[in-house]
C-alpha cells in the first residue's frame, strides 16, 4: 500500500472510531414514580392540595406530606395526612376522613403506589379505621394501643375501587357539615319551597 493510501485508510478508521465513541448503546432506565405521574391529566398538584387543605373546615393543625421508603432500587411513596378535629359525631368524622382520602387521591404529581394514610386526632380518640369499615374495603388500622388508634392506611387498590382511576378529581371544599346536617338543610329548603308555592 502506498503511503498516501495508508494515510487515507488511517483517517477513515479514526472517523469510524470517533462516531462509535459518541453513541450510547445503554438502554434508558425506567422513569421514576414521580416522573411517570399524570400531572396535568386531572386532579391537582401537591401544592394545590396543601392550599385546599388549609381551607378545610372543622380541623386544626392539618398537614400533608409524602413519605418515601426505599426497597432495593425501588422508591415507594405514600401520601400522609395529619389533622385534629373537635367534632365528635361519627358521621362528621367519617366525612372528614373520606374527604382527606379523596384529596390525597387527587394529587397528580406524586405517584403514591402505597396509597394514602390519615392520622386524625379526636377527643376522645376514636379508632379512625373503624369509621370506614362499613364502606371501604381492606383498610388497615389497629385498635390498640391508643397511639395507633388515630391512623388508617388505605392501599392503592382500595382507593381505585372507591374513588376511580388516579388521579381523582379535585374534591369539593369540606365545610364540616355532616350527612345528617346536610339532609336537614335539604329538608328545610324543600319545606320553604313548598310553602312558597302553596303546596302545604
Amino acid at each position: 500500500m502506498s503511503p498516501a493510501r495508508a494515510v487515507v485508510a488511517a483517517a477513515c478508521l479514526l472517523s469510524v472510531a470517533l462516531v462509535a465513541g459518541c453513541s450510547d448503546s445503554s438502554p434508558a432506565g425506567p422513569p421514576t414514580p414521580s416522573a411517570s405521574a399524570s400531572a396535568g391529566v386531572g386532579g391537582q398538584s401537591l401544592a394545590q392540595a396543601r392550599q385546599q387543605l388549609a381551607s378545610c373546615g372543622g380541623v386544626t393543625n392539618a398537614s400533608v406530606k409524602v413519605n418515601q421508603t426505599l426497597s432495593g432500587f425501588n422508591t415507594h411513596r405514600r401520601i400522609w395526612f395529619e389533622a385534629t378535629t373537635e367534632r365528635t359525631s361519627p358521621d362528621e368524622q367519617r366525612d372528614l376522613v373520606e374527604y382527606l382520602l379523596s384529596l390525597g387521591w387527587s394529587i397528580n404529581d406524586v405517584h403514591a403506589d402505597e396509597g394514602v394514610s390519615v392520622r386524625l386526632h379526636t377527643s376522645p380518640q376514636v379508632v379512625v379505621g373503624s369509621l370506614l369499615d362499613s364502606s371501604w374495603p381492606d383498610v388497615q388500622y389497629r385498635s390498640a394501643p391508643e397511639s395507633f388508634m388515630s391512623v388508617v392506611v388505605v392501599n392503592r387498590p382500595s382507593l381505585e375501587q372507591e374513588l376511580g382511576a388516579w388521579p381523582g378529581p379535585r374534591p369539593r371544599a369540606f365545610l364540616g357539615a355532616a350527612r345528617g346536617t346536610a339532609q336537614l338543610h335539604d329538608e328545610f329548603a324543600n319545606a320553604v319551597l313548598s310553602l312558597k308555592h302553596g303546596l302545604v
